[in-house]
Protein backbone atom coordinates (compact mmCIF):
# COMPACT_ATOMS: atom_id res chain seq x y z
CA UNK A 1 0.00 0.00 0.00
CA UNK A 2 1.49 3.29 -1.10
CA UNK A 3 0.86 6.41 1.05
CA UNK A 4 0.84 9.72 -0.71
CA UNK A 5 2.39 11.87 1.93
CA UNK A 6 2.20 14.92 -0.19
CA UNK A 7 -1.50 14.64 -0.52
CA UNK A 8 -1.87 14.06 3.22
CA UNK A 9 0.28 17.04 4.06
CA UNK A 10 -1.59 19.13 1.55
CA UNK A 11 -4.92 18.16 3.07
CA UNK A 12 -3.65 18.91 6.58
CA UNK A 13 -2.36 22.24 5.38
CA UNK A 14 -5.65 22.97 3.68
CA UNK A 15 -7.53 21.99 6.85
CA UNK A 16 -5.38 24.30 8.97
CA UNK A 17 -5.90 27.12 6.51
CA UNK A 18 -9.64 26.37 6.61
CA UNK A 19 -9.60 26.49 10.39
CA UNK A 20 -7.75 29.79 10.35
CA UNK A 21 -10.15 31.19 7.81
CA UNK A 22 -13.17 29.92 9.75
CA UNK A 23 -11.78 31.31 12.99
CA UNK A 24 -11.14 34.68 11.43
CA UNK A 25 -14.18 35.08 9.28
CA UNK A 26 -16.80 32.88 10.97
CA UNK A 27 -16.16 31.87 14.59
CA UNK A 28 -15.15 35.29 15.87
CA UNK A 29 -18.11 37.13 14.29
CA UNK A 30 -20.42 34.40 15.49
CA UNK A 31 -18.92 34.49 18.96
CA UNK A 32 -19.04 38.29 18.99
CA UNK A 33 -22.63 38.19 17.79
CA UNK A 34 -23.50 35.63 20.45
CA UNK A 35 -21.77 37.71 23.15
CA UNK A 36 -23.57 40.84 22.02
CA UNK A 37 -26.83 38.92 21.91
CA UNK A 38 -26.21 37.62 25.43
CA UNK A 39 -25.38 41.14 26.56
CA UNK A 40 -28.61 42.42 24.98
CA UNK A 41 -30.54 39.60 26.60
CA UNK A 42 -28.89 40.30 29.97
CA UNK A 43 -29.58 44.00 29.56
CA UNK A 44 -33.15 43.29 28.60
CA UNK A 45 -33.49 40.97 31.58
CA UNK A 46 -32.02 43.63 33.86
CA UNK A 47 -34.35 46.22 32.43
CA UNK A 48 -37.24 43.80 32.84
CA UNK A 49 -36.20 43.14 36.43
CA UNK A 50 -35.95 46.89 37.05
CA UNK A 51 -39.33 47.46 35.48
CA UNK A 52 -40.77 44.62 37.55
CA UNK A 53 -39.23 46.17 40.65
CA UNK A 54 -40.64 49.56 39.65
CA UNK A 55 -43.99 47.94 38.97
CA UNK A 56 -43.89 46.24 42.36
CA UNK A 57 -42.99 49.55 43.98
CA UNK A 58 -45.80 51.33 42.14
CA UNK A 59 -48.22 48.53 43.02
CA UNK A 60 -47.14 48.67 46.68
CA UNK A 61 -47.53 52.44 46.68
CA UNK A 62 -50.92 52.11 45.00
CA UNK A 63 -52.02 49.48 47.51
CA UNK A 64 -50.84 51.70 50.36
CA UNK A 65 -52.78 54.63 48.91
CA UNK A 66 -55.86 52.43 48.47
CA UNK A 67 -55.48 51.23 52.07
CA UNK A 68 -55.04 54.83 53.26
CA UNK A 69 -58.14 55.88 51.30
CA UNK A 70 -60.11 52.98 52.78
CA UNK A 71 -58.90 53.89 56.27
CA UNK A 72 -59.86 57.51 55.65
CA UNK A 73 -63.27 56.43 54.40
CA UNK A 74 -63.70 54.19 57.43
CA UNK A 75 -62.66 57.01 59.76
CA UNK A 76 -65.02 59.41 57.98
CA UNK A 77 -67.86 56.89 58.23
CA UNK A 78 -67.12 56.24 61.90
CA UNK A 79 -67.00 59.97 62.62
CA UNK A 80 -70.20 60.47 60.65
CA UNK A 81 -71.86 57.71 62.69
CA UNK A 82 -70.63 59.29 65.93
CA UNK A 83 -71.83 62.72 64.81
CA UNK A 84 -75.20 61.25 63.83
CA UNK A 85 -75.53 59.48 67.18
CA UNK A 86 -74.58 62.66 69.05
CA UNK A 87 -77.05 64.69 67.00
CA UNK A 88 -79.73 62.07 67.60
CA UNK A 89 -79.01 62.00 71.34
CA UNK A 90 -78.98 65.79 71.51
CA UNK A 91 -82.23 66.02 69.59
CA UNK A 92 -83.77 63.28 71.72
CA UNK A 93 -82.69 65.06 74.91
CA UNK A 94 -84.09 68.33 73.57
CA UNK A 95 -87.44 66.73 72.77
CA UNK A 96 -87.41 64.87 76.09
CA UNK A 97 -86.70 68.10 78.00
CA UNK A 98 -89.40 69.94 76.08
CA UNK A 99 -91.85 67.12 76.74
CA UNK A 100 -90.88 67.10 80.42
CA UNK A 101 -91.32 70.87 80.64
CA UNK A 102 -94.72 70.62 78.97
CA UNK A 103 -95.68 67.77 81.30
CA UNK A 104 -94.64 69.77 84.37
CA UNK A 105 -96.46 72.83 83.06
CA UNK A 106 -99.56 70.74 82.40
CA UNK A 107 -99.39 69.10 85.84
CA UNK A 108 -98.86 72.50 87.42
CA UNK A 109 -101.83 73.89 85.52
CA UNK A 110 -103.96 70.89 86.49
CA UNK A 111 -102.86 71.23 90.12
CA UNK A 112 -103.64 74.94 90.04
CA UNK A 113 -107.06 74.27 88.55
CA UNK A 114 -107.60 71.56 91.14
CA UNK A 115 -106.69 73.95 93.96
CA UNK A 116 -108.90 76.67 92.50
CA UNK A 117 -111.76 74.23 92.08
CA UNK A 118 -111.29 72.89 95.61
CA UNK A 119 -111.12 76.41 97.00
CA UNK A 120 -114.19 77.43 95.05
CA UNK A 121 -115.97 74.27 96.13
CA UNK A 122 -115.04 74.82 99.79
CA UNK A 123 -116.21 78.41 99.69
CA UNK A 124 -119.38 77.43 97.89
CA UNK A 125 -120.09 74.64 100.37
CA UNK A 126 -119.38 76.89 103.32
CA UNK A 127 -121.44 79.76 101.95
CA UNK A 128 -124.31 77.49 100.98
CA UNK A 129 -124.20 75.79 104.36
CA UNK A 130 -124.22 79.14 106.12
CA UNK A 131 -126.94 80.47 103.81
CA UNK A 132 -129.10 77.42 104.44
CA UNK A 133 -128.55 77.71 108.17
CA UNK A 134 -129.36 81.42 108.02
CA UNK A 135 -132.55 80.78 106.07
CA UNK A 136 -133.59 78.05 108.48
CA UNK A 137 -132.90 80.22 111.50
CA UNK A 138 -134.65 83.20 109.90
CA UNK A 139 -137.67 81.05 109.18
CA UNK A 140 -137.58 79.76 112.74
CA UNK A 141 -137.25 83.20 114.36
CA UNK A 142 -140.01 82.75 116.89
CA UNK A 143 -140.45 84.72 120.06
CA UNK A 144 -139.13 81.85 122.14
CA UNK A 145 -135.84 81.80 120.18
CA UNK A 146 -135.49 85.57 120.50
CA UNK A 147 -136.15 85.40 124.24
CA UNK A 148 -133.59 82.59 124.62
CA UNK A 149 -130.92 84.62 122.84
CA UNK A 150 -131.77 87.67 124.97
CA UNK A 151 -131.33 85.65 128.15
CA UNK A 152 -128.01 84.30 126.84
CA UNK A 153 -126.97 87.88 126.04
CA UNK A 154 -127.80 89.00 129.60
CA UNK A 155 -125.78 86.06 130.94
CA UNK A 156 -122.78 87.22 128.89
CA UNK A 157 -123.07 90.70 130.37
CA UNK A 158 -123.16 89.23 133.87
CA UNK A 159 -119.94 87.32 133.10
CA UNK A 160 -118.15 90.59 132.32
CA UNK A 161 -117.70 91.10 136.04
CA UNK A 162 -115.27 88.19 136.25
CA UNK A 163 -113.89 87.91 132.71
CA UNK A 164 -113.71 91.29 130.98
CA UNK A 165 -114.39 94.05 133.49
CA UNK A 166 -110.83 95.33 133.11
CA UNK A 167 -111.29 95.88 129.36
CA UNK A 168 -114.94 96.78 129.27
CA UNK A 169 -115.36 99.11 132.24
CA UNK A 170 -116.45 102.45 130.74
CA UNK A 171 -115.53 105.75 132.32
CA UNK A 172 -118.19 108.12 133.67
CA UNK A 173 -120.11 109.87 130.96
CA UNK A 174 -119.49 107.19 128.30
CA UNK A 175 -122.37 106.12 126.08
CA UNK A 176 -123.07 102.53 125.06
CA UNK A 177 -124.74 101.29 121.88
CA UNK A 178 -127.01 98.28 121.66
CA UNK A 179 -127.84 96.97 118.20
CA UNK A 180 -130.62 94.40 117.87
CA UNK A 181 -132.24 92.54 115.01
CA UNK A 182 -135.65 93.91 116.02
CA UNK A 183 -136.82 96.72 118.31
CA UNK A 184 -136.17 96.04 122.00
CA UNK A 185 -139.23 95.94 124.21
CA UNK A 186 -139.51 98.13 127.30
CA UNK A 187 -139.25 95.09 129.51
CA UNK A 188 -136.01 94.03 127.79
CA UNK A 189 -134.65 97.59 128.10
CA UNK A 190 -135.31 97.59 131.84
CA UNK A 191 -133.66 94.20 132.30
CA UNK A 192 -130.65 95.25 130.20
CA UNK A 193 -130.15 98.59 131.96
CA UNK A 194 -130.48 97.04 135.43
CA UNK A 195 -127.95 94.36 134.45
CA UNK A 196 -125.47 96.94 133.10
CA UNK A 197 -125.74 99.00 136.29
CA UNK A 198 -125.17 95.96 138.47
CA UNK A 199 -122.11 94.92 136.48
CA UNK A 200 -120.53 98.16 135.26
CA UNK A 201 -121.80 100.82 137.60
CA UNK A 202 -122.40 104.27 136.16
CA UNK A 203 -122.68 105.05 132.46
CA UNK A 204 -124.09 108.10 130.75
CA UNK A 205 -126.58 106.58 128.35
CA UNK A 206 -127.31 103.70 126.04
CA UNK A 207 -128.40 104.10 122.43
CA UNK A 208 -130.66 101.53 120.82
CA UNK A 209 -130.34 100.65 117.12
CA UNK A 210 -131.92 98.08 114.84
CA UNK A 211 -130.01 96.00 112.26
CA UNK A 212 -131.91 93.17 110.56
CA UNK A 213 -128.64 91.68 109.24
CA UNK A 214 -128.11 90.30 112.74
CA UNK A 215 -130.97 87.90 111.85
CA UNK A 216 -131.80 87.31 115.52
CA UNK A 217 -129.88 88.67 118.49
CA UNK A 218 -127.96 91.60 119.96
CA UNK A 219 -124.64 93.42 119.81
CA UNK A 220 -123.44 95.71 122.62
CA UNK A 221 -120.55 98.10 121.88
CA UNK A 222 -118.24 99.39 124.60
CA UNK A 223 -115.17 101.55 124.13
CA UNK A 224 -112.80 98.58 123.75
CA UNK A 225 -115.15 95.63 123.56
CA UNK A 226 -118.06 94.40 121.44
CA UNK A 227 -120.30 91.81 123.05
CA UNK A 228 -122.14 89.54 120.58
CA UNK A 229 -125.15 87.31 120.94
CA UNK A 230 -126.75 87.06 117.50
CA UNK A 231 -127.34 84.58 114.72
CA UNK A 232 -125.15 86.46 112.22
CA UNK A 233 -122.18 86.11 114.55
CA UNK A 234 -122.89 82.42 115.02
CA UNK A 235 -123.19 81.99 111.24
CA UNK A 236 -119.86 83.76 110.61
CA UNK A 237 -118.12 81.61 113.19
CA UNK A 238 -119.76 78.51 111.71
CA UNK A 239 -118.52 79.52 108.26
CA UNK A 240 -114.96 79.82 109.58
CA UNK A 241 -115.22 76.42 111.25
CA UNK A 242 -116.59 74.84 108.05
CA UNK A 243 -113.82 76.41 105.93
CA UNK A 244 -111.16 75.21 108.37
CA UNK A 245 -112.65 71.71 108.38
CA UNK A 246 -112.73 71.61 104.57
CA UNK A 247 -109.11 72.80 104.46
CA UNK A 248 -108.08 69.91 106.69
CA UNK A 249 -110.06 67.47 104.54
CA UNK A 250 -108.43 68.61 101.26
Amino acid sequence: MNINWFEIVAQIFNFIILLLLLQKFFYKPVLNAMEKRQERIAKALNEADQKMADADSIRTEYEEKIAAIKNTEREILEQAKKDALLAKEKLTNTYRNQAEEKRHAYLKEVEEEKRNFSESLRKSLAQNSVRIASNILSAASTQNLSDSIFRAFIDKILLLDTQSIGRANPSDGESLTLTSSEPVSEEQKNILEQTLKSVLGNYKSITYKTDTSLVIGYELKFETLVLHANIRRYIEESEKIIMKTLDHMS
